[in-house]
């Protein structure tokens, strides 16, 4: 037996005869469990299609220290695709393909002071509705509370080896309905600057709206300079009490220089996947990708979305989305429009089961100078189980 399995069995045994105690006193857990089954269908000359079914076990543990402390963890247990695993049963070790047993993605102690609240640890944390500056590593954030609240956050990267070369620095404070931030993305030759303001507000009408726009500027490397401008809005209301209708635009700056184009900085944890929406949003879906980076190649984007929501029942939502897009430099890609269509369904079979269902369907309109193996249509079904705890 490996020295790290005997130590996790030393720790479940602890556990086991300490559970009553921590229970009811100082730790309390919740998760879900995903099973998805996905099929994809590309329509090029190669024909290719993909079934395959996608599993993941999430845990959310918080240990109460008191009234003040708590440390918080969440770990994804088993992640990782049906038959991916050749021996029986996740391993530890095996972090390549996704099914690390032993890997944390939160690992953090949150300290209440009469004035601000400190975070430190592995963590989370994302400026923006469009996460325009995110990252999940080690770091500190500290919060000053009052009217104003005032957010400063840091963290180390990898930086090749030398974390000391790599960070990232954060501030955001709230007011009037906006969310205003600034940060920094140094890692060795690039150095990233964003300043972006989000608000947010609901009218007495029903109306709700999100709108932000970011700008970056910069050096990418010691040899070409950094640039980007992003920016949406979105607005919904209740058209009935079961039913909300809502529509956004998207865009972001295309880039045909030297230059390197940003839509975000930090360190990528998770995705915008607004063009999605639905149950299967941020998943191992067809459409997986912010709007702003959608058309790839730094071609940015000028985008329309409409969207429908409906409760049909107790048991059952229902809901849909469309959007048309088009690159904002159109020489740097062969795709000259995209429209996406997504369908998805909800329904609760027992309490806390619930049944997923999507379907998503993207046509390319491709110019004179693709070739018979670019995708022109791909389409995506998806269906599966979330039990929650």
């Amino acid at each position: 037996m490996s020295k790290f399995l005997k130590v996790m069995v030393a720790l479940l045994a602890a556990a086991v005869f300490a559970a009553p105690a921590m229970a009811a006193d100082n730790l309390s857990l919740s998760g879900n469990l995903l099973e998805y089954l996905f099929y994809t269908d590309d329509d090029n000359a190669a024909g290719s299609t993909n079934t395959f079914v996608y599993q993941k076990l999430r845990v959310y543990g918080i240990f109460k220290a008191n009234d003040n402390v708590s440390v918080q963890f969440r770990t994804d247990f088993t992640e990782g695709n049906w038959g991916d695993d050749t021996g029986f049963g996740r391993k530890p070790g095996n972090g390549d393909n996704g099914t690390d047993i032993s890997s944390f993605d939160r690992a953090f102690a949150d300290i209440n002071f009469d004035s601000f609240k400190l975070r430190v640890g592995q963590q989370y944390l994302g400026f923006g509705s469009t996460q325009a500056f995110s990252y999940n590593d080690f770091g500190a954030t500290a919060t000053i509370k009052g009217d104003v609240p005032f957010t400063l956050t840091y963290a180390l990267e990898d930086g090749n080896g030398t974390a000391s070369d790599a960070f990232l620095l954060g501030a955001s404070t709230k007011f009037a309905g906006f969310d205003i931030y600034a940060a920094m993305d140094k890692d060795q030759a690039e150095q990233v600057y964003l300043i972006g303001a989000n608000y947010k507000a609901k009218y007495d009408s029903g109306i709700k709206v999100n709108a932000e726009v970011n700008f970056f500027t910069g050096d990418a490397s010691a040899t070409t300079d950094a640039e980007g401008l992003t920016a949406f809005v979105d607005a919904s209301m209740a058209a009935s009490e079961t039913v909300t209708v809502g529509g956004a635009l998207y865009y972001a700056a295309g880039n045909d220089d030297t230059d390197t184009a940003y839509t975000m900085i930090g360190r990528k944890f998770g995705t915008w996947d607004a063009f999605t929406r639905g149950p299967f949003a941020d998943e191992s879906y067809l459409v997986d990708v912010r709007p702003f980076d959608y058309m790839g190649a730094e071609a940015g984007v000028m985008a329309l979305q409409v969207y429908a929501d409906a409760k049909v029942s107790d048991a059952l939502s229902v809901g849909g989305s469309f959007a048309y897009a088009e690159p904002d430099e159109d020489t740097v890609t062969i795709a000259d429009s995209k429209f996406i269509i997504s369908v998805y369904s909800t329904y609760a079979l027992l309490d806390n089961v619930a049944w997923y269902n999507g379907l998503q369907y993207v046509d390319t309109d491709l110019d004179s100078t693709a070739l018979a193996t670019d995708t022109d249509s791909q389409l995506s079904v998806a269906t599966g189980l979330n039990v929650s705890f």
